[in-house]
């Protein structure tokens, strides 16, 4: 009995290590693609503070904080709701943003604007074209959809290795 409590431990943990290790090396195997490593980095770490749905009306928030609500609304026409799939505008999505802010700690708060200026950064430099081009592919994109497992082994992952 005890030798059988103590394999289905050592299995689990043997499973664990398994599935940690083979999402690393497909992750550092793949070309990286910026715009899906946004939502699957930013979505892993913060996923307490947006859950599934509320990854773009955080983003449009950050946004709106560095560079000015007038300007996010010139720039970006509309962000997707991710809870009815429907097209929003900025205002809205800050809105909604507003409604859940009480989800977020003012340190975890700065280290997503922080984040997300560093991903601003990296889509200048991605490309010669906008990064608000690449802004409004990303806010109607259908979201961050990883599963619940990769969140669970990424998130701590992503909480301590920072983007600078």
């Amino acid at each position: 009995m005890e030798m059988r409590k103590y394999s289905n431990s050592y299995n689990r943990v043997l499973f664990g290590v398994v599935l940690v290790v083979s999402i690393f090396s497909i992750a550092l195997t793949r070309k990286p693609h910026i715009l899906e490593f946004i939502h699957y980095y930013l979505g892993a770490k913060y996923n307490s503070e947006v859950n599934y749905t509320g990854l773009y009306d955080a983003i449009t928030t950050a946004l709106s904080e560095v560079y000015g609500k007038n300007y996010i609304n010139e720039k970006i026409k509309y962000v997707r709701n991710l809870k009815t799939d429907e097209y929003i505008s900025v205002d809205d999505a800050i809105s909604n943003y507003e409604k859940n802010r009480h989800r977020w700690t003012p340190e975890r708060w700065k280290q997503f604007v922080a984040d997300v200026r560093f991903f601003d950064t990296a889509l200048s430099i991605y490309s010669k074209k906008s990064n608000f081009k690449h802004w409004q592919k990303i806010l109607v994109d259908h979201g961050y959809n990883a599963t619940p497992l990769y969140t669970t082994y990424v998130a701590p992952v992503v909480n301590i290795i920072r983007l600078s």
